[in-house]
C-alpha cells in the first residue's frame, strides 16, 4: 500500500507542476482508461462455454499440471 501512496504523492506533483499540454494527454488517458470495455467478446465468451461444457461432460479427459510441465520443459529444452 505504501507504493500506491508514493505513486499517487509523486503524481499529484507532477500534474501540479504540468503544462497545458501535458495536462491534456493526462486528461485523455484518463478518459481512454475510462472508456475501456472490460470483458470478453461473444466470441470468446462461447468458446469459453464450450470449454466447461466439455470439462463437464469429461472430467476426466484433462492433464494433469504436472503433465503440462513436464510437456513444456521438453518442448523447450527447460
Amino acid at each position: 500500500m505504501g507504493v500506491t501512496i508514493d505513486l499517487k504523492k509523486q503524481i499529484v506533483e507532477k500534474i501540479n507542476s504540468a503544462d497545458d499540454k501535458l495536462l491534456r494527454m493526462i486528461n485523455a488517458l484518463v478518459d481512454s482508461y475510462q472508456e475501456e470495455e472490460v470483458g470478453l467478446s461473444p466470441v470468446h465468451k462461447e468458446i469459453l462455454d464450450e470449454r466447461v461444457k466439455f470439462h463437464h461432460e469429461h472430467p476426466n479427459d484433462g492433464k494433469s499440471w504436472e503433465e503440462i510441465k513436464n510437456s513444456l520443459m521438453q518442448k523447450y529444452d527447460l
